[in-house]
């Protein structure tokens, strides 16, 4: 990709957030109190899901055990820290050895050609983790081959892009206005899927609902009180979503994310 493509690129984006939607602002990680009603109640949901995730048979997969590396940032909890470094290998492709780097960054530099072995994606997830070493120029390449789907996709574009922010790179290159797009794409859809009828029947559906909630969040923008009544409200008995890691996962750091604690 040529200078003047990346121009193109950037130019697209940063238009994209000027007539598209009002943007949303950035705000200061304010933690909410909640009733003590209500604080019971969600720390009850909160124990099933980590209880449901300690106990499970189900398998791990599709990164689960980096987002509950991730969670227990917030959570601070032994056995969640204990749990992802016992199911990393089950979650780790045996040929995607180098997503290990991921999980614990060092300065030793990374393996290129195991990098181009990695799907698009990844290629974005691992520079994140590692983005002092890459130039801007080679990110907007990156995302340049990736179709943005205003779900998944999306999502994920805008946590990779946040940990980059959070990293302290690209300060000086318009990193803001890029997350700022993802944002207001990402919140037009969440404000249409407030129907709990359509997440709650639809696994799929749950988990890009959560996704968005749980990224939008991470990046540092409002998270709506009715987005985490809605993933708790569709919790099943067993502590988890839909009886999946991931989405139970997924779930579980939004609404911890949200809160600013586990218990």
């Amino acid at each position: 990709m040529n200078f003047k493509s990346i121009l193109i690129i950037t130019c697209l984006f940063l238009i994209y957030s000027i007539i598209n939607i009002e943007p949303l602002k950035a705000e200061n990680s304010i933690i909410e109190k909640p009733t003590k009603e209500k604080s019971t109640k969600e720390e009850e949901k909160i124990q099933k899901a980590i209880d449901f995730l300690l106990t499970t048979n189900v398998r791990f997969q599709g990164g689960t055990t980096l987002i509950i590396k991730k969670l227990n940032e917030v959570c601070n909890d032994k056995r969640l820290d204990k749990l992802w470094r016992e199911k990393i290998e089950e979650d780790i492709p045996v040929d995607m050895k180098i997503l290990y780097r991921v999980y614990n960054p060092t300065p030793e530099p990374l393996n290129i050609i195991e990098l181009e072995k990695a799907t698009e994606m990844d290629k974005i997830l691992i520079k994140a983790h590692y983005c002092q070493n890459f130039s801007f120029k080679d990110i907007l390449h990156d995302i340049g081959q990736i179709k943005r789907d205003g779900g998944v996709v999306s999502s994920h574009l805008l946590f990779y892009l946040a940990i980059m922010k959070k990293k302290g790179c690209y300060s000086n290159e318009p990193l803001a206005p890029l997350i700022q797009t993802l944002v207001n794409e990402l919140v037009a859809i969440q404000n249409k899927m407030e129907d709990i009828s359509i997440i709650s029947k639809d696994s799929e559906a749950m988990l890009a609902y959560a996704e968005r909630a749980l990224f939008i969040g991470f990046a540092g923008y409002p998270v709506k009180k009715v987005w985490i009544e809605n993933i708790l409200n569709c919790q099943s008995q067993d502590g988890s979503w839909f009886g999946d890691t991931h989405t139970t996962a997924v779930c579980l750091w939004a609404i911890v994310q949200k809160r600013g604690f586990c218990k």
